[in-house]
């Protein structure tokens, strides 16, 4: 109702401006004076007072509302009774010192309409008053022991950098590092949806080919997904619009994200990711990151076969994973059947020849394992020991050396 009658003086206001010259009715106009002099909103709001009273909550809505009519000449005067009552009333109450707080703010948005109506810049002046507004609320911090006002403060001071910040994307580029701080900073205020659209806006224009703000935009639709039921689809074509954007390079962490989540969600989607992972049309580095991993996959959710059947498959396309052989091996190893001896050599032949200069442990435990699985077989386990010493690199050669348990061998054994 109150809101009624600052509209109705709005009318009147215009009525007059129309009719100017022309009015006859003294009465009329007299009533007129009354209500553009702000009279009846007075006595509204001191009928409401005292209809209502200590509430200093629904005083607070009154002020609220008058912001939306300066430009009425009578509203300083009635918002400044407003914040009288609520220093000398409700002076402890968070409330009210949140609305006196930012009381500087009054007039911000009558300042930026002026001043975008000459071309002036002001940002100096609001710097200002929202500085004022700073040290109201600094202030009440000092004299209160409720922890609210200064939930509100922090509030405030979130709303503020959300706006400069809006502010300054809407002039220059903003950096990639700034957006993530920026949407970091809105999650964790649970402000979903406002860190969603900027992300989006990050990724969408200024920063489309930047991997940690396509993983972030990736990650908050997966939160997303936790509360409200998004289809699959969706998840998969964010997916590919990134991996479009990114032309595949160095984007492991964006296949990390969404392995996680189909392994979670589909099977099917899972073993999808995995093939295109290894397809010719992904970076090598890709093919590289995923190798593994889909071993463990495959080995978790299907049989010993079928994980044979990958690594025969995979080991045969580069780049080669030195982590791809161990996995394979231990796996093998792990299996409660007889262990097929001629896979397991196989596969450490085949690790040593992509990393047999290069990894001291790799020849290690093959050695341990044919020490365990081919006891009495001393020529074949000194064969390989000599091997590893004529292979590996320096650093890798000295490292071999301290921990070999080979080096017990008679140096007629070594010799052969």
């Amino acid at each position: 109702y109150f809101k009624l009658e600052l509209l109705y003086v709005e009318l009147i206001e215009k009525r007059r401006a129309v009719l100017d010259g022309n009015r006859k009715d003294k009465t009329d106009d007299e009533n007129s004076d009354a209500i553009l002099e702000g009279k009846i909103i007075e006595v509204v709001l001191n009928n409401a007072q005292e209809s209502i009273p200590d509430d200093p909550e629904f005083l607070c809505s009154f002020a609220s509302i008058l912001y939306e009519f300066r430009q009425f000449s009578f509203v300083e005067e009635i918002v400044n009774k407003i914040y009288r009552i609520l220093e000398e009333k409700y002076s402890s109450d968070v409330l009210s010192q949140n609305l006196l707080a930012q009381r500087p703010l009054l007039k911000e948005k009558q300042m930026i309409e002026e001043a975008s109506k000459k071309g002036q810049d002001i940002s100096f002046m609001i710097a200002v008053l929202e500085r004022q507004v700073h040290e109201n609320y600094e202030n009440f911090l000092s004299t209160s022991n409720n922890g609210n006002i200064e939930h509100i403060h922090f509030s405030y001071r979130l709303s503020v950098y959300y706006q400069t910040l809006t502010k300054a994307e809407q002039k220059f580029l903003l950096p990639s590092d700034r957006y993530l701080q920026w949407v970091m900073l809105l999650e964790e205020n649970n402000l979903v949806e406002k860190a969603n659209e900027v992300i989006r806006r990050a990724t969408n224009d200024k920063h489309k080919d930047n991997v940690l703000l396509w993983n972030e935009r990736l990650r908050l639709l997966l939160i997303k997904t936790e509360t409200i039921p998004v289809n699959l689809a969706i998840v998969k074509e964010e997916f590919l619009l990134s991996m479009k954007h990114l032309k595949n390079k160095n984007s492991s962490i964006i296949w990390d994200t969404v392995l996680d989540y189909a392994k979670a969600h589909s099977k099917e989607w899972t073993e999808e990711l995995y093939q295109l992972s290894q397809s010719g049309s992904m970076d090598l580095s890709i093919s590289l990151h995923t190798k593994s991993s889909y071993l463990q996959w495959i080995n978790q959710t299907k049989s010993i076969k079928h994980v044979r059947k990958l690594f025969d498959k995979l080991s045969t396309q580069m780049p080669a994973s030195l982590q791809f052989y161990l996995d394979y091996i231990e796996i093998e190893q792990s299996q409660k059947m007889p262990i097929q001896k001629d896979r397991l050599s196989n596969a450490f032949e085949q690790a040593i020849i992509y990393f047999g200069k290069t990894s001291a442990d790799l020849w290690l435990r093959y050695i341990e394992y044919l020490k365990r699985h081919q006891t009495l077989d001393f020529l074949s386990i000194s064969r390989v020991y000599n091997r590893a010493l004529h292979t590996l690199e320096s650093n890798e050669f000295t490292h071999f050396k301290n921990h070999s348990t080979v080096s017990n061998l008679t140096a007629d054994n070594q010799d052969l």
